[in-house]
C-alpha cells in the first residue's frame, strides 16, 4: 500500500468531509469511530440502517474519467432506501477500495460523497479508503456507503396501511440510476462515451453517469400522509413494488401515465429486450412509487416536478402483486 498516497488522499478530503458536520456531530475528523447525537425531540426513537454499493456503474465512471458523480449516487441510493421506512438520515459512512488509483482520483470520489451529504445536511462521520492490489485489477474501484437514520417508532411507514382504493404516484427517475449496468456496459462496449445519439441529445457518458435522484427533499413533508413507498432499484418494477404491499392487494400501473426516459428505449432496441424484461431490470422512469390516498397524491403531484398519477391499488386474492396495463 502507498502510505504517502493514502495520507495525501486524507489531506485532500479533510475540508470536504468536515464541511458536512452539523450540530449533531460529537467526534472530529480522523478518529476510529464517528459519534453523533440522536435528536432529543424524537419520542421512542429507532435506528434504521442501510448499506449498498454503486455496483458496476463505477466502471463507466473510470472509463469516463469522472469519479465524483458516483459519490452522489451512493448517498442518494442509501438515503432513498431508509426513506422507504419513514426514517430521516442521521449520518453517513463510506468505503472506497481500489488497486492503483491516484490520491486525486480517490479524493474526487469522496468529495462527491461529501458534496451529496452536505446538500442533504447529513454528516459524513467516518470512512475507509483501502488500496488492495491483487484484489482489484488496475483502474478498478468499489464504492460502498452506509447510512444511519432515525425515526420515531410511532411514525414508521407500515405497509399494512396500504389498502384498496389507494393510488400510486410515480416520482421520476434521472434515467438508469444505479442498477442494470452489467447489461448496459455489455451493450455499449464498443461505443465511445462521447458519442451523441440524436435521441439522447447529449454524450452517452453523461447519460450513463446521470446521478441517482434523491427523493428525501420531495417526500419529507409528506411522510405522515404516505401509506408506503417503493424504491425502484435492482429488480425493477416487478420485484420492488411487491415489497411494499401487504397481502390481499395488488398495484395496477397504467403504462403511458409516466415518462419513460429515452435511454431505456435505446437499450431495449440495442439489446432486442422485451418490455417485461426491461421492467424487471430497470426503473423505466419511476424512481420511487408512492402509495397514498387521492388527496395526498394531488398535493404531491402539484409540488413535485415530473410526478404523475401512475396507477391504483386493487383488492386481489391472487399471488400477482403488480400488473402493467398497456
Amino acid at each position: 500500500m502507498d502510505l504517502v498516497a493514502a495520507n495525501a488522499s486524507l489531506d485532500a478530503i479533510s475540508d470536504a468531509v468536515q464541511n458536512t458536520f452539523n450540530e449533531s456531530v460529537v467526534s472530529g475528523f480522523g478518529g476510529f469511530g464517528g459519534i453523533v447525537r440522536v435528536p432529543s425531540d424524537i419520542e421512542r426513537p429507532v435506528v434504521v440502517s442501510s448499506i449498498d454499493s454503486v455496483g458496476t456503474k463505477v466502471s463507466v465512471a473510470v472509463q469516463a474519467g469522472r469519479l465524483d458523480t458516483v459519490g452522489f449516487d451512493i448517498v442518494h441510493h442509501c438515503v432513498n432506501d431508509i426513506l422507504v421506512t419513514g426514517a430521516i438520515p442521521l449520518c453517513f459512512m463510506d468505503y472506497f477500495a481500489h488497486s492503483d488509483l491516484t490520491a486525486a482520483q480517490t479524493a474526487e470520489a469522496i468529495r462527491g460523497v461529501a458534496a451529496a451529504c452536505k446538500a442533504l445536511d447529513i454528516p459524513l462521520v467516518s470512512g475507509e479508503t483501502a488500496q488492495l492490489p491483487g484484489v482489484y485489477r488496475d483502474r478498478e474501484f468499489d464504492l460502498v456507503g452506509a447510512v444511519i437514520g432515525v425515526a420515531s417508532e410511532d411514525d414508521l411507514l407500515d405497509i399494512r396501511n396500504v389498502r384498496s382504493g389507494d393510488v400510486v404516484v410515480a416520482l421520476p427517475s434521472n434515467g438508469i440510476h444505479t442498477n442494470g449496468y452489467s447489461l448496459v456496459r455489455r451493450l455499449f462496449t464498443d461505443v465511445p462515451l462521447d458519442r451523441i445519439y440524436p435521441e439522447l441529445g447529449r454524450p452517452l457518458g453523461e447519460e450513463l453517469l446521470a446521478i441517482h435522484r434523491c427523493y428525501l427533499p420531495d417526500l419529507r413533508e409528506f411522510l405522515p400522509r404516505i401509506h408506503a413507498l417503493a424504491h425502484i432499484t435492482g429488480g425493477g418494477l416487478w420485484d420492488n413494488i411487491p415489497r411494499s404491499l401487504p397481502d390481499g392487494v395488488r398495484v395496477d400501473l397504467e403504462w403511458g401515465t409516466w415518462q419513460v426516459p429515452t435511454i431505456f428505449e435505446l437499450i431495449a432496441e440495442m439489446g432486442n429486450t422485451v418490455d417485461d424484461e426491461m421492467t424487471r431490470i430497470f426503473n423505466m422512469g419511476i424512481g420511487m412509487a408512492v402509495m397514498c390516498d387521492q388527496a395526498t397524491a394531488d398535493d404531491l403531484i402539484r409540488q413535485t416536478a415530473g410526478a404523475s398519477l401512475a396507477g391504483t391499488v386493487q383488492a386481489s386474492g391472487v399471488a400477482e402483486k403488480v400488473r402493467i396495463l398497456r
